[in-house]
């Protein structure tokens, strides 16, 4: 009997030596689930559109739209010049364009200090005096153009805001290097530097506006196509209507008819 009861004995042990392991592990498990939950499953994420994405690029200035007048074709712009040959004069200034190959040169004529002068400058103008005409005679300091003969000449005029303490400064020659000179505008020059040694001596008419880089630029013997006059100088023909009648039958008599 006692041998038959111990197989017994350790048979039902090892069950329930089973049965608490079984116990134990289901246990231990499910403590485990709580204190470390599961996370939830994060929702589905929505695809990536490169457009909401992807930063917008400024958009581009567009130049403002230029709409041609009906019925005409859009004009091109011509090139600049060095000078503005035909830009409107201000109110009572008259301004006078030199033209040829180098460029154009502007001058303001001095009509209040040199009315006479500027204004016989003006008729030579009008008759064709100087077109065609070469520049000549060149020094470090001048440009001359026109001829010495003499076909009428006016009264030396003078101002002394018009020294020869810069260059650009427009003159008429003198008949006679004395004090008995008279102005004679059929012979001109440019000045291209100061020379303070000619104040009062020759007269300045006009002063270079735009342009003086031009007249640096001059060849000898180049020619004048010619001289474009902008502004009104009706006030300066009826002050001087006398001389004017004069100057014009004197050019008529040299062959320079009015244009």
């Amino acid at each position: 009997m006692t041998t038959i009861a111990r197989p017994i004995a350790s048979f039902c042990a090892l069950l329930l030596c089973a049965a608490f392991t079984t116990t134990f592990v289901a246990t231990f498990t499910t403590g485990c689930d709580r204190s470390a939950p599961t996370p939830a499953p994060a929702p589905p994420q929505k695809a990536a559109n490169p457009q909401e994405t992807a930063p917008t690029p400024p958009a581009e200035a567009k130049p403002a739209e230029v709409k041609p007048s009906e019925g005409k074709a859009p004009e091109s712009k011509a090139p600049e010049s060095t000078a503005s040959e035909s830009a409107p004069a201000a109110s009572g200034e008259i301004y006078a364009v030199f033209k040829q190959v180098s460029g154009v040169i502007r001058v303001k004529l001095e009509t209040k200090a040199a009315p006479r002068i500027c204004l016989s400058f003006i008729t030579l103008v009008e008759h064709g005096y100087f077109k065609g005409r070469e520049w000549t005679d060149f020094s470090p300091v001048v440009r001359q153009l026109g001829e010495s003969r003499v076909i009428f000449t006016t009264p030396r005029e003078f101002s002394p805001k018009l020294f020869f303490n810069v260059g650009g400064r427009l003159c008429a020659s003198n008949t006679t290097d004395d004090n008995t000179a008279r102005a004679k505008p059929t012979r001109i020059f440019f000045t291209v530097k100061e020379q303070d040694r000619w104040n009062l001596v020759y007269s300045v008419f006009a002063t270079v506006t735009e342009g003086l880089d031009v007249s640096l630029r001059l060849q000898e013997g180049e020619k004048l196509d010619g001289i474009e006059i902008i502004g009104d100088a009706s006030a300066l023909r009826t002050k001087y209507a006398t001389e004017l009648a004069a100057w014009n039958a004197e050019l008529d008599a040299a062959g320079y008819k009015a244009r």
